[in-house]
């Protein structure tokens, strides 16, 4: 009968205690608009599917110097070079672009070199970068890619991009990249491609990760992804949606954060 009231107080003071410890939770900032983290991995994520489709066209394509051209769904120039040495099981490719800047056909600059290792069956690769740049800006990493079916492949690496101003981004990242359209005929200018998949990463902006919560759809044709949404998670910080857009052929993408969007034009 005489505990009734200090097991009562007992339980008041919890509450109250519980009531002030979750003022001080940190809590999202509403007024978050900085979109520097989203704008740098709009680069990252355009480079890595970048250097995926350079490896995979070359372990595929019989002719390695058939990328080599002026049509709009070959990326490289002529000023790539390439070394191809076989065996019974294998390949080795090494890419290089020089030790100065080389213009591709997407007018972006490149320098250095992507080796590949691939078995002969063209069902797996190793791909690795050696002082490789775009646009002077530092891209390391090793992908592995397999063949799980006709259609579909998967990426599985890390990477390391070294921006202009110092700033970097690390992360380890996991694709599943399926040809959806164009397997049908012999053309390759009509293929079209999604990416899904999710990764993990650190920047100066601290840990995130990182979703494709709609597919990204990339054209052959296309320098640019031209359509997909993929949504970035921040501790304590509002997520952050890039838009690729609807499937136009551009290199706009749309940066949200809550009720606040901005486009930008990928470099």
């Amino acid at each position: 009968m005489y505990l009734k009231k200090p097991i009562a107080s007992f339980t008041l003071i919890l509450f109250i205690g519980l009531a002030i410890s979750s003022c001080f939770k940190p809590r999202t900032d509403a007024n978050d608009t900085d979109t520097s983290l989203s704008q740098n991995y709009s680069y990252v994520e355009q480079n890595n599917n970048e250097i995926n489709n350079i490896v995979i066209e070359v372990i595929e394509k019989d002719t390695i110097t058939s990328l080599k051209t002026d049509d709009v769904s070959d990326l490289l120039s002529s000023c790539v070079h390439f070394t191809k040495t076989s065996s019974q099981d294998s390949i080795t490719v090494i890419i290089d672009f020089g030790t100065s800047n080389c213009l591709c056909n997407d007018q972006k600059y490149r320098r250095g070199k992507i080796v590949i290792h691939a078995l002969a069956n063209k069902t797996w690769a190793k791909a690795e970068t050696v002082n490789f740049y775009v646009n002077d800006n530092l891209i390391e990493g090793t992908r592995i890619i397999a063949r799980s079916s006709i259609l579909e492949v998967s990426v599985k690496g890390s990477t390391k991009i070294t921006l202009g101003d110092s700033a970097t981004i690390s992360e380890d990242f996991n694709r599943s990249i399926t040809l959806t359209e164009g397997y049908m005929t012999p053309s390759v200018s009509d293929d079209v491609f999604t990416i899904t998949g999710s990764t993990t990463g650190v920047s100066k902006k601290g840990a995130y990760t990182t979703e494709i919560v709609s597919p990204l759809k990339r054209k052959r044709t296309c320098a640019n992804i031209v359509s997909g949404v993929l949504k970035i998670k921040i501790e304590n910080k509002l997520d952050r949606l890039i838009d690729f857009g609807s499937g136009d052929c551009d290199n706009l993408v749309t940066l949200s954060i809550g009720k606040y969007s901005k486009i930008i034009a990928l470099q």
